[in-house]
């Protein structure tokens, strides 16, 4: 029998993997790096041999609001905030990588089929993505991150593991 405890502290925990997935760009960096920088506007920053084009930086920080109105430590502020999420999601897709976790595209397509359900209709679907400046190849790139990583931290979630997080 599973206290209602533990249930808390699962719950709290898959909460933390879900902010820390949500908290990513949504739209996800390309798994090789961009050919021709100049091509793709230019990059950012690198993280590893992967470069953080400037494209998906701008188109991030108009999803996240910002706009021509933003006083200029706002707008440092949200940049600043923008990149060091870029970076983690990289960073988060190469510790992935290394430790070869992989999902099928049977698995994207029923992830992307329960997000779709999630909407009243494909029109209010469709509303999403074009307010969130996203297009479906975005999600699914998302999808196939957060998917990722419910495969590598689910085994790690032990009644004990939680404990420990827990009484730290």
């Amino acid at each position: 029998m599973i206290s209602p405890q533990l249930t808390t502290r699962v719950t709290a925990a898959w909460c933390l993997v879900a902010v820390t997935t949500a908290c990513l760009t949504g739209r996800g960096l390309a798994e090789e790096p961009v050919a021709d920088d100049a091509a793709a506007g230019g990059i950012v920053a690198r993280v590893g041999t992967m470069p953080i084009p400037k494209a998906v930086f701008d188109a991030v920080l108009s999803r996240v609001g910002l706009d021509q109105s933003a006083t200029p430590d706002r707008r440092r502020q949200l940049e600043a905030s923008v990149l060091a999420q870029l970076v983690d999601e990289q960073l988060l897709r190469d510790e992935l990588a290394h430790r070869l976790v992989e999902v099928s595209d049977a698995e994207i397509d029923s992830g992307l089929e329960r997000f779709k359900a999630q909407f009243a209709n494909t029109a209010a679907y469709d509303a999403f993505l074009a307010s969130s400046g996203r297009d479906e190849a975005g999600v699914r790139e998302q999808l196939r991150l957060e998917l990722k990583l419910e495969k590598y931290v689910r085994p790690q979630l032990t009644p004990a593991a939680i404990d420990a997080i827990y009484q730290e």
